[in-house]
């Protein structure tokens, strides 16, 4: 119980530091977005590359962790959207906002930190925590798809909700790679739906 408990602890401790950081201002203004540009299209995009290229391809061939992680993330979405409509009696886009945010789990940012603490050089254990931090990326695809079609001010002709769902996959498909697909899509009529703009 210790063992876990100390390898845990780092990991709250810096967030506890990010957060008194923030509270008395001993940061510039603008180093919060800088560092999360960072690690959204630098550190965290190297870092499942290097998890997801040291796996062995077999790792990736097993069909019943894939239906239960994503059957479950997908559960879990259709749950809260349902509760949110219902319950709160919000309109779509607040129940998909909602919905995406009681399915993410964050594994990237505390998942990943606790499992390295936790089990030093245990490589399974962290490909496992890898993929957790990109199957959320389907439901992602899902409720852009949701907040877009239900934005009244952004009318789209019929034929480029083909283009919107296509460039959703491709980004769900590209994820780690975000940097680039950021610049690839910045200048498109069809950015703001890949959340771009």
């Amino acid at each position: 119980m210790i063992e876990a408990f100390s390898a845990v602890v780092p990991v709250f401790l810096l967030i506890g530091l990010g957060v008194c950081l923030d509270l008395f201002r001993a940061l510039p203004e603008n180093a919060n977005q800088t560092l999360s540009l960072y690690v959204l299209n630098v550190a965290l995009p190297l870092l499942l590359f290097q998890i997801m290229a040291t796996a062995p391809l077999e790792s990736f061939a097993h069909p019943q962790f894939w239906l239960g992680v994503i059957a479950a993330q997908f559960l879990i979405y259709g749950v809260c959207y349902a509760a949110d409509r219902i319950l709160a009696r919000h309109d779509s886009a607040a129940a998909t906002v909602t919905a995406l945010g009681g399915c993410f789990c964050n594994a990237a940012f505390v998942g990943i930190p606790v499992i390295t603490s936790a089990l030093p050089g245990n490589a399974e254990a962290l490909f496992v925590a890898g993929l957790f931090t990109i199957t959320p990326n389907l439901l992602f695809v899902v409720g852009q798809v949701q907040l877009a079609a239900h934005d009244p001010s952004r009318s789209m002709p019929q034929g480029r909700k083909a283009v919107l769902f296509m460039c959703c996959a491709i980004r769900c498909c590209t994820m780690p790679c975000s940097g680039a697909w950021r610049a690839a899509c910045w200048s498109r009529p069809w950015g703001w739906a890949c959340g771009i703009r």
